[in-house]
């Protein structure tokens, strides 16, 4: 591995919060960080971990502010997820919001919205709009079965057949 590739660095840190070591995780991307504290994509994961972790609100917003580019892509939408998790639900309300507004008049990525949803604890329309994100593709879909935000919708059986879906498509 080259030591000093941020996006190997990050991902490497991706894979460890997909695999559930939060831990290693934070210390995975704490250090690219340090390779370039204004590596975007970096913050992005590491707020996904606190977010995944259920830290405090500000530590997830904190690391999202590093990220602007990330703010209205699947990768920076673990704030509003954390916000609705944490009981923030008004601000989280407010995120879904502008993105079913931005929704009506460009793409959205749909898990995006669904993120949202699912730290909102709706489950029912977390799962319409994976289901919209299956039909349409969306890159991120491939994550639904490693991803730990969706975990608080793995008993949901619409979300099971969504992932026996996927896993026949492949």
């Amino acid at each position: 591995m080259e030591p000093r590739s941020l996006i190997i660095n990050t991902r490497l840190g991706s894979m460890l919060y997909y695999t559930r070591q939060y831990d290693a995780a934070v210390a995975q991307l704490r250090q690219t960080i340090g390779l370039d504290p204004t590596y975007e994509l970096a913050h992005a994961e590491l707020a996904h971990v606190y977010a995944a972790q259920h830290r405090p609100i500000d530590e997830v917003r904190s690391e999202m502010v590093k990220a602007p580019t990330f703010a209205t892509r699947y990768e920076g939408l673990g704030l509003g997820y954390a916000l609705g998790v944490s009981g923030h639900t008004a601000e989280a309300t407010r995120v879904r919001d502008a993105l079913l507004a931005r929704s009506r008049e460009r793409y959205v990525d749909a898990p995006s919205i669904a993120l949202v949803y699912t730290g909102l604890g709706d489950t029912a329309h977390a799962v319409d709009w994976l289901e919209r994100a299956v039909a349409d593709r969306a890159w991120s879909v491939g994550l639904l079965e490693v991803e730990p935000m969706w975990d608080r919708l793995r008993d949901d059986p619409r979300f099971r057949r969504l992932i026996e879906q996927l896993r026949l498509a492949s």
